[in-house]
């Protein structure tokens, strides 16, 4: 009798345990995926290329979106995104896709720098407009099938170089820059969330103008030493803030202003160099894992 007791009260325990870590588990993340293929869309930060990328176009993984994928162990990603794509652009690239989504994919995307840039140099244009269209072709793809999709807002042009170049970056809505305010807040908003978390099952919103801000508060504890000087000297038209001006798209490690430029966060005035890319992308990396 003795016996039979003491192996129902152990029984007993180890389903409570059990139990108590399921419990546990499922506060946190939301079924254990891990992909087999992460798809790419967007603009040129999320643009991919070993030659012409707005980056320093080097040897190493040298976007964020690549970031991701090594930390995930996976090699097949499907690059839609496009050099200075528009949110209508990227849009496009959605659309084109289509339904083409794989119970496997991690979908990855960015949208908004060029919109922002052309509403600062005087285009029709509508920051707010722009935001209230990026939430809205996140939401067709959840529509289309896509169930674990990565989505970043656009870090503060008002704190990068390019804002002493095109001066209506730099307008400020308290301590924010204005235009930046106006589309990450409507991106957020028309997702339905306050703040950048969760949103439903199917969208992690991932908050790089938070990111950015803190990396620029303390570089050193992210090995940066420079958040100012833009590391490339190649010149061009592309980045959209002006003829002459310093462009990273030509650049790779013969046209460096400066040699150490893993210690730099950007490449050229607005977008930023590999080092900034891959710490970006194992953030955001740790959030996914944290989340799905």
């Amino acid at each position: 009798m003795t016996f039979h007791f003491l192996t129902r009260v152990l029984t007993l325990g180890l389903l409570s345990l059990s139990t108590l870590l399921v419990s546990c588990g499922s506060s946190t993340i939301n079924d254990p995926f891990k992909p087999t293929r992460v798809v790419v869309f967007g603009d040129s930060f999320s643009f991919i290329s070993t030659t012409v990328a707005y980056t320093v176009n080097d040897s190493s993984i040298n976007n964020w979106a690549s970031q991701i994928a090594s930390s995930y162990g996976v090699s097949t990603v499907v690059n839609r995104a496009a050099a200075n794509a528009l949110v209508a652009a990227v849009q496009t690239q959605v659309n084109t896709f289509g339904a083409n989504y794989q119970a496997g994919d991690l979908v990855v995307l960015s949208a908004g720098y060029r919109d922002i840039i052309n509403d600062a140099v005087g285009s029709t244009n509508n920051s707010t407009a722009n935001g209230t269209a990026y939430a809205n072709l996140i939401r067709s793809m959840v529509t289309n099938g896509a169930k674990h999709i990565a989505v970043t807002n656009v870090y503060d042009l008002s704190k990068t170089p390019a804002a002493g170049i095109q001066t209506n970056l730099a307008t400020l809505t308290g301590s924010r820059g204005a235009l930046i305010a106006a589309f990450n807040d409507a991106l957020k908003s028309n997702l339905g969330s306050a703040t950048l978390t969760n949103v439903g099952d199917y969208v992690r919103l991932l908050d790089l103008e938070a990111y950015f801000n803190t990396v620029r508060g303390s570089p050193t504890t992210y090995s940066f030493v420079d958040t100012t000087t833009v590391a490339c000297n190649s010149t061009g038209a592309t980045v959209g803030i002006g003829a002459g001006q310093i462009d990273s798209s030509g650049c790779g490690t013969g046209t460096l202003a400066q040699a150490s430029y893993d210690s730099y966060v950007f490449a050229d005035a607005v977008y930023p160099t590999p080092a900034f890319h891959r710490a970006w992308g194992a953030n955001a990396y740790n959030q996914l894992i944290t989340r799905w």
